[in-house]
């Protein structure tokens, strides 16, 4: 047998340690690191309360959404959003924008110098 055949045939079993360990890299590749470590300490946390204080620590979260105490909190999300996104229609236009005005410079300035080809010094 060769050694192709000898990894095909091993199997792997993912454990929940390997699954925290895979997640976690993961979010430090995409820059999510610490809000996944405050959410797996926020998790722990609950998981080793009592019962009973989870249960009123239930009831006091969904008592303040009911009140609309959480608000402000979903306003800052939203608006974080809708930030992010007017962001990137901006860079858009912009540099469309850089785009049509450099392609008239070039058009202008191969005209004024006879209609030689002019290149940009970006491709020099």
């Amino acid at each position: 047998m060769s050694k192709k055949e000898n990894i095909r045939n091993v199997k792997h079993t993912i454990n929940f340690w390997q699954m925290v360990s895979n997640v976690l890299i993961a979010s430090m590749n995409k820059g999510q690191f610490p809000p996944a470590c405050v959410f797996i300490l926020l998790l722990v946390m609950i998981l080793k309360m009592p019962p009973a204080d989870v249960s009123i620590l239930m009831n006091e979260i969904l008592q303040h959404l009911k009140n609309g105490y959480y608000l402000g909190y979903a306003w800052g999300v939203i608006t974080t959003f809708l930030w992010y996104r007017h962001l990137r229609w901006q860079r858009r236009t912009t540099n469309d924008e850089v785009k049509r005005i450099s392609e008239e410079r070039n058009m202008f300035q191969a005209k004024q110098l006879g209609g030689k080809n002019v290149t940009s010094s970006e491709e020099l």
